[in-house]
């Protein structure tokens, strides 16, 4: 069990490892569903013709990395951007994550065995910990589920234990899984988007699915700072004994809406060489670097006091190294 009060910092490369695009792939990755959709796909949705070439030529041509950064300054792709995105997203769904191929890379394993060590399945929701995450898939809601499903045939207390668990998707999330509370028209089962879009625009439950999601989704630059999940955020981190950050990128505007950009919260002031740190000593703030260049790991060590050891680490490798 997690006695510590603690918070794991998801990115987009904790989904990674789970089948979701990250970054520039997501990109392109719109943009070859643009390709491969046939028009009628998007006039379900009142996408015409021409605003799908002008959007597909625009986010090609921008040499944009980030969806979300390119739609903050196009507002007028914003629908089709996040119809894309939902889309997307919820066919990478796969309900077989729970497997072992999914644990060579995979982090939700790891904080799970942690979370279940020495702890009755009526005390599981008591685990200190809280998961923070940038992302708006439902993988770590689906895969802690499913394992604790293995572990009682109650299932309303299942419900109940991780119910309790704070999984705050800052900037929302592609809808609610059944087990969770939510309007009925909400909720859909983890995996039930069909791969080609000929099944989805044969049946009106898909097309609903896909709106209702991609209006959840609150772009980066357009996240109300005053929202639940941002205090939730917040009270979480001001608590946190031990941070840990995953797969994430450390821009400076998201670190900026967490309040972490405040120098007097810097765990401790880190020497720029950051092997000069043990592993038995490192600070309580920590991260997996995974990407990241060594300049861009220096700045963020001696600006924010976050231990980032070995940028080699992927986040699993990290938890197994650092995770205390």
């Amino acid at each position: 069990m997690i006695d510590e009060e603690t918070v794991f910092i998801l990115g987009a490369g904790a989904s990674k490892p789970y089948g979701y695009p990250i970054g520039p792939v997501l990109v392109k990755n719109i943009v070859d569903s643009i390709d491969q959709a046939k028009l009628s796909f998007f006039e379900y949705f009142d996408i015409t013709s021409t605003h799908l070439k002008d959007f597909k030529e625009a986010i090609t041509s921008s040499l944009a990395s980030s969806i979300d950064f390119f739609l903050s300054d196009r507002k007028d792709f914003i629908k089709v951007g996040k119809l894309c995105i939902a889309t997307i997203l919820l066919q990478c769904e796969n309900p077989n994550i729970n497997g072992f191929a999914y644990r060579k890379e995979g982090i939700y394993h790891f904080i799970f065995e942690q979370m279940k060590k020495y702890c009755d399945i009526k005390e599981f929701g008591e685990n200190k910990v809280s998961f923070i995450t940038f992302n708006y898939d439902r993988s770590l809601e689906f895969v802690f589920h499913n394992a604790l499903n293995t572990y009682a045939q109650n299932k309303q207390e299942i419900h109940e234990q991780l119910s309790k668990i704070p999984i705050i998707h800052l900037h929302g999330y592609l809808g609610s899984l059944p087990w969770q509370t939510g309007k009925q028209s909400e909720v859909f089962e983890y995996g039930s988007l069909p791969k080609k879009k000929d099944q989805i625009i044969n049946d009106s439950k898909y097309i609903r699915r896909i709106e209702s999601s991609a209006e959840k989704l609150t772009l980066l630059t357009n996240a109300p700072l005053s929202s639940e999940e941002f205090i939730r955020s917040k009270n979480a981190i001001n608590n946190a004994k031990k941070i840990y950050f995953i797969g994430f990128g450390f821009d400076e505007r998201s670190m900026k809406n967490l309040g972490l950009n405040n120098p007097e919260k810097k765990d401790v002031d880190l020497p720029l060489n950051y092997g000069l740190i043990s592993k038995s000593t490192c600070p309580a703030y920590r991260g997996s670097s995974l990407g990241l260049r060594q300049i861009d790991i220096e700045k963020i060590q001696h600006r924010y006091g976050i231990f980032l050891p070995d940028k080699k680490l992927h986040g699993l490798e990290f938890l197994q190294d650092y995770y205390k």
